[in-house]
């Protein structure tokens, strides 16, 4: 692969313990030879839905989102989609389109979802329509970002098992375990063994 990853033989590059930056595609290159599998499966689509808190809280939702895109997830947000003149109803239905929604919970997020108010209350409608129809489904997940939000979910939400992205030792734990969630790669349910002879 030397050639493929323009590593020279010739003046001995291949033994030198230094790094050099090459313009080729390594991703390419090692599924190419086998030494890495290319992931067929669609990427999940995810909407992230969220109010309009602060300035460091539209960063925050930002960042997540850009976190979410580069780990494999096609997560969509009105900061990083929705374009001047488009439809904006049209765009908040895109939740119905998506395989999960992530609920930024926070407190004004929960009363305006809860008094059904501006963009995150038709959003919600949409949310609470599915919910109805199977309460069961996981498809919504709440997240905090800051352990005081803990108890700040929309009614239909509550009682909902949460994603904590606080600020804090977990954070990174917590958001791979996002990710995997999203991915559909959680592990497996351990197999029930037999009841032991008493």
């Amino acid at each position: 692969m030397f050639g493929q990853l323009d590593i020279s033989e010739r003046n001995w590059e291949h033994t030198r313990t230094h790094w050099a930056v090459k313009d080729v595609d390594l991703l390419d290159v090692l599924v190419r030879n086998g030494i890495l599998q290319d992931d067929p499966s669609p990427a999940p689509k995810v909407f992230v839905s969220y109010s309009w808190d602060s300035p460091e809280h539209l960063e925050w939702v930002r960042r997540l989102v850009i976190d979410l895109r580069a780990n494999g997830v096609d997560a969509i947000s009105d900061r990083t989609h929705l374009r001047f003149g488009q439809d904006l109803p049209h765009f908040m239905e895109q939740v119905a389109a998506c395989d999960r929604v992530i609920v930024v919970c926070t407190e004004n997020y929960m009363n305006r979802a809860n008094q059904r108010l501006g963009g995150v209350g038709y959003e919600h409608l949409v949310t609470a329509a599915q919910l109805a129809g199977d309460p069961s489904s996981m498809r919504f997940i709440p997240v905090i970002k800051d352990q005081r939000d803990a108890g700040n979910t929309p009614v239909n939400l509550r009682g909902r098992m949460f994603v904590d992205l606080s600020d804090g030792p977990g954070y990174n734990t917590n958001f791979q375990a996002l990710v995997r969630d999203l991915h559909n790669a959680v592990p497996p349910v351990p197999p029930l063994g037999r009841r032991p002879q008493f």
